[in-house]
């Protein structure tokens, strides 16, 4: 496929669906981890639950520098720079190594200390450890792995990850069985059954990456550190990392103030949110479509293109997200009793859903917004918009709700709503305004 020339309604679905399908599996892969740690004991649930936060901060700087390969990338190879593209990518899996080798060093270190200021209780702290100390070791291979898929992405291969996340649902499924029933090895084993997947994805995804002709072992000149390319990709990483690790924070926030309503909430919430995520998960895999074709484009200098695939692919989220309401309308509540048919759960997770569903357009607005931004190096803002929703909109809106007014539940969804909605329309106009800047300045 031609990224610049091909029509962008056809490069917008045949980048998005690969996309969107290998989140699906890729939260299948979580869910799997989940299940078998449930077959061990419940405070091996609550050790690994305790320690995800961790895990899904080391796979947010993962998807970080992933991004910020693909815009830079992107670029290069928009603007006819093959050489320097082939430099980002050499270079940049050096720097993605060390940057990881130090992180998971730290991580390791710091774990213990880590889950006791998360609130990891005494009971299952050594299982919380067990988990969280395999992860940070195998940190090199989760960084890696996302990195070498932005390259992918940059050349329009969406495919490649998705194949691979297909087979390791599978794989990790066996070595989770091996590694608990077999070798009883625990929640231990379980993390070294992800960290032996992101092994294996590495080592398949870096063949790929060489078959592509981006990066070439013998030619040694690229792998030679370069600080100055080194600092320009940190500069692109670290908004789109502090954003990740900004939304996992959030999500733990939220998950705190809806502890005060009681446990039926907070079951009745991660069952919609479970549901959610499946629904939601097609518009990430349309911003990872949209961040490949902009960065190339962007390079190019086709500003008015650009600026017409940012629309058109709002376009595409609407219609989508009109059917994904439809979805929750008809099916939500058998959906929902799939996992727990209790009428105070029942009840909290139909508001939910029923509330939230409205409010998928705005977040795949921010997705997609945030992908368009990323691939014209403007990442900046996508840290910042996130971050006051996370952790200055919602926080007070949440506290508002809950300890100021005494509001029911329902309220806490409806503040939700309104602070994912403010942060889309300010996402909107940003992009916008961006592109056009970028369009008139061309002329």
């Amino acid at each position: 496929m031609d990224l610049l020339k091909d029509p962008l309604n056809k490069l917008i679905i045949s980048l998005s669906l690969p996309a969107g399908v290998g989140m699906m599996f890729n939260t299948l892969y979580n869910v799997t981890g989940t299940f078998f740690a449930a077959k061990i004991s419940t405070l091996a649930v609550a050790g690994m639950s305790m320690s995800f936060l961790l895990y899904l901060s080391v796979v947010g700087i993962g998807l970080g520098f992933g991004s910020a390969l693909t815009a830079l990338i992107g670029n290069s190879l928009g603007a006819n720079k093959s050489k320097m593209a082939k430099f980002y990518a050499s270079n940049g899996i050096i720097f993605v190594l060390v940057f990881a080798l130090f992180i998971g060093l730290c991580g390791y270190l710091l774990a213990p200390n880590l889950l006791v200021i998360l609130g990891a209780d005494h009971h299952y702290i050594n299982e919380a450890l067990d988990y969280a100390g395999v992860i940070f070791l195998a940190s090199p291979f989760f960084l890696l792995i996302k990195s070498l898929n932005g390259v992918l992405v940059a050349l329009g291969d969406t495919k490649t990850y998705r194949n691979w996340l297909f087979c390791g649902l599978f794989i990790n499924a066996f070595f989770c069985y091996f590694n608990v029933f077999v070798l009883g090895l625990g929640v231990k084993g379980i993390a070294l059954a992800t960290a032996s997947v992101q092994f294996l994805g590495t080592i398949y995804l870096f063949f790929k990456v060489r078959k592509s002709k981006m990066i070439d072992p013998r030619n040694l000149g690229y792998f030679v550190p370069n600080f100055a390319v080194w600092a320009k990709i940190l500069k692109q990483a670290l908004p789109a990392c502090l954003n990740y690790l900004s939304m996992s924070l959030g999500s733990l926030v939220l998950l705190k103030f809806v502890s005060f309503y009681g446990v039926n909430a907070v079951a009745g919430y991660g069952i919609a949110l479970r549901i959610e995520q499946i629904l939601v998960l097609p518009t990430i895999g349309m911003a990872a479509g949209v961040l490949s074709i902009i960065s190339r484009n962007y390079g190019a200098k086709s500003f008015q293109r650009v600026l017409q695939c940012y629309k058109l692919s709002l376009l595409f989220l609407l219609i989508y997200c009109v059917f994904a309401y439809i979805f929750i309308r008809l099916f939500g509540e058998s959906a929902i009793k799939l996992f727990d048919s209790t009428p105070a759960v029942l009840e909290v997770a139909k508001l939910y859903l029923g509330i939230n569903s409205l409010a998928y357009m705005a977040y795949g607005t921010i997705n997609i917004s945030g992908s368009t931004l990323q691939a014209i190096k403007r990442p900046v803002a996508i840290f910042l918009l996130n971050g006051f929703r996370q952790l200055v909109l919602q926080c007070s809106l949440f506290y508002a709700v809950v300890f100021w007014l005494g509001l029911e539940i329902k309220f806490m969804w409806l503040a939700l709503f309104f602070s994912v909605y403010f942060t889309a329309v300010c996402f909107l106009a940003w992009t916008l305004f961006r592109l056009k800047r970028a369009t008139s300045a061309s002329f």
